[in-house]
């Protein structure tokens, strides 16, 4: 199986730890849709099941159409979406995603965790994200609530708040911030109503899409549908009409917002 060179940071580097955390090193599988496989350290292959444990350094890998929900012990969730790889890294609280995309929800005061890309990293600690990206490098982070921080291949870090998201190109280059609209994305999203049991951070989701909501309706953002990033047909933005919002550093006024159409 192909390999991805991580950039190995724990949670514990980039976030205050609050409370002693929990390794995040094994999960219990609570819902598994379609084609979901765990693949052992001897290449061997097993379906997941309902009450499975998957662990490191076991790889989990998606089919079409699939999806599955993790939840560790300290009620950490990591929902992975169609088409995705990943496995637990032996740092503590990390997980290696190889290519496809993941929901992961830390709770609050309970030690977040990182993910780990080939081309950055995004860390939480009580946030709900998601983070998809493709085996060429490219990489991308959606902030659904709380502040995210993600590592760039260039050495630099960046702060996302609520319904922002940066995209990391294949070769290294980045977006600047980019504002997407929270309520589609969660209305469209299967990483997020795809499963029986809600997202324990639901109701500070829809308080972020409701101050969302209350911006658009004052004309704090403009819809604008530009021919840049969008469409780009390797997966990284899934052809929703991206739009940039300032630089990484200055947000400009007034930014800008977009669908995404979920994922």
């Amino acid at each position: 199986m192909k390999t991805f060179s991580a950039i190995l940071l724990s949670a514990g580097l980039l976030l205050p730890v609050l409370v002693q955390a929990v390794d995040l090193k094994q999960s219990k599988f609570t819902q598994v849709v379609n084609s979901v496989e765990v693949i052992a350290e001897d290449k061997s292959t097993r379906s997941a099941t309902l009450n499975d444990i998957f662990k490191m350094p076991e790889v989990l890998r998606t089919g079409e159409a699939s999806r599955a929900e993790l939840v560790a012990d300290d009620k950490t969730i990591t929902r992975v979406g169609a088409n995705t790889i990943f496995s637990f890294n032996p740092a503590d609280r990390s997980i290696g995603l190889q290519q496809g995309s993941l929901l992961f929800h830390a709770p609050h005061g309970k030690g977040g965790g990182s993910i780990h890309t080939a081309s950055a990293t995004a860390s939480v600690l009580g946030t709900t994200i998601i983070v998809s990206c493709t085996a060429n490098g490219g990489f991308k982070v959606l902030d659904l609530e709380g502040e995210a921080k993600v590592q760039l291949p260039d050495g630099s870090t960046q702060i996302l708040n609520p319904g922002e998201m940066i995209v990391i190109f294949p070769g290294g280059g980045k977006s600047p911030i980019i504002i997407f609209n929270l309520g589609d994305e969660v209305n469209g999203s299967l990483l997020i109503n795809g499963f029986t049991d809600p997202l324990p951070s639901m109701d500070m989701i829809d308080a972020e899409i409701a101050r969302q909501l209350e911006k658009i309706l004052k004309h704090h953002y403009e819809d604008w549908n530009p021919p840049i990033l969008g469409g780009d047909g390797n997966g990284v933005t899934g052809g929703d009409n991206v739009i940039v919002r300032g630089d990484v550093n200055h947000r400009a006024n007034p930014p800008y917002i977009i669908p995404t159409g979920g994922r």
